[in-house]
């Protein structure tokens, strides 16, 4: 009898673990599983043989998962190397695969891909060759719904015991929108759930705009009647679901139960995460530098274009404009001080004798009642007057 597969997986969160697990569970797959938090425990336990595939984290604490892979291949040139990277880790290019020791597979995941390099591993296959393998998509939106909020893996184990007992299904499950298991239960394997996971994951998309026109924080129960099997599905908040599968027979008429205990364990999850189980966080931060440069450059261009006719205006307004210099930058402008009413000239100001009481004499009424206004030349002048005011040039 052979014996089974012996799988390490590294993870200081316990997020990988959990996932794993599910996978092979959905698999109807047995291996031998052993958690560790960090790369020492994982060197300890690959050093002590037997192991067929390690299953890490990108970043662990204070060293990376590359780092961690390089070592285990000094130890052991032919075990199978997975690193599992989240959202904001780093991106791989081609020529850096093909030359890792190491499968590097990044959020959010090609579920299908994934399960082919997970099976590859277990029946001694090539893992590098599985991961090349078309799979028809990645099975996650085309829209940019940010990343999926993170979830208690422990907690939605303790829920989803609740649910195995309350409802008895042949199975049940919590996914999240890019077909990621985040925990299982079921008592089959006839059924691909990593298929089931990917296309209802498809439905979130959905969702989010159904909210934005029907108003509220929605929750959605959909029933796929099957002539093998009934799933159900229930939304946790916008980015997660729970499907249950019931024998095909009689399962629609489990539709009161589902509603009763299925929507109550939903709730429960929605409560495991917080107000982000209904926040979309869009961001720009997921485009690659290149975009980013290249928008930049646009946004550069325009500008320019823009400004010439601005900058061309100025220029022909200034016969000495090629002639002036730009003040230097952090230079001080010349700064005007007030003058006290005691130090005030007129006779400076004017460069001769001043009457005062002239300059008071425009700020009296008594004074503008005297001024001798002929009311028949009111609003007419004559040249002498129109010279006077600046309206006609008698330079010439």
């Amino acid at each position: 009898m052979a014996s089974l597969p012996r799988i390490i997986t590294v993870d200081p969160t316990g997020s990988i673990p959990q996932q794993i697990r599910a996978a092979f569970d959905l698999m109807d797959r047995l291996v031998v599983q052993i958690d560790v938090p960090g790369p020492q425990e994982a060197l300890e336990e690959l050093q002590r043989g037997g192991i067929d595939t390690v299953i890490a984290a990108w970043k662990l604490g204070s060293e990376q998962g590359w780092e961690l892979a390089a070592q285990m291949r000094q130890i052991d040139e032919n075990v199978n190397i997975m690193l599992l990277g989240d959202y904001d880790d780093t991106e791989l290019d081609e020529e850096m695969r093909e030359q890792s020791p190491f499968v590097y597979l990044k959020r959010p995941f090609n579920i299908p891909q994934l399960i082919n390099v997970l099976k590859a591993a277990l029946d001694g296959g090539d893992i590098f060759a599985a991961v090349n393998v078309s799979t028809g998509g990645s099975g996650g939106s085309s829209v940019d719904l940010g990343p999926v909020p993170e979830i208690n893996a422990d907690k939605v184990g303790e829920i989803m015991k609740g649910v195995m007992y309350d409802m008895n299904p042949i199975a049940a499950m919590v996914a999240t929108r890019d077909g990621e298991i985040v925990s299982a239960r079921t008592e089959m394997g006839e059924i691909d759930y990593n298929d089931m996971a990917r296309l209802i994951g498809t439905s979130a998309e959905l969702n989010i705009s159904m909210r934005d026109v029907i108003g509220g924080n929605l929750q959605t129960l959909q029933l796929y009647d099957g002539s093998d099997y009934d799933v159900f599905v229930l939304s946790v908040g916008l980015h997660h679901f729970l499907a249950l599968v019931f024998d095909g027979k009689d399962g629609a008429a489990q539709i009161g139960a589902v509603r009763r205990y299925g929507s109550k364990h939903a709730e429960d999850l929605i409560a495991v995460l917080g107000p982000p189980a209904f926040l979309v966080q869009r961001s720009l931060a997921r485009e690659e530098p290149e975009d980013i440069r290249r928008k930049s450059e646009r946004t550069k261009h325009s500008t320019q274009e823009v400004n010439a006719p601005l900058l061309e205006k100025a220029h022909l307004g200034s016969g000495k404009a090629e002639e002036s210099e730009a003040a230097p930058v952090g230079a001080e402008m010349p700064q005007l001080e007030a003058i006290a009413d005691d130090a005030f000239d007129p006779d400076l100001l004017f460069g001769g004798d001043f009457d005062e009481t002239s300059a008071d004499d425009l700020f009296s009424l008594d004074a503008l009642e005297n001024l001798d206004i002929d009311e028949e030349k009111k609003g007419t002048t004559d040249w002498t007057g129109a010279v006077t005011l600046g309206l006609i040039d008698d330079t010439k």
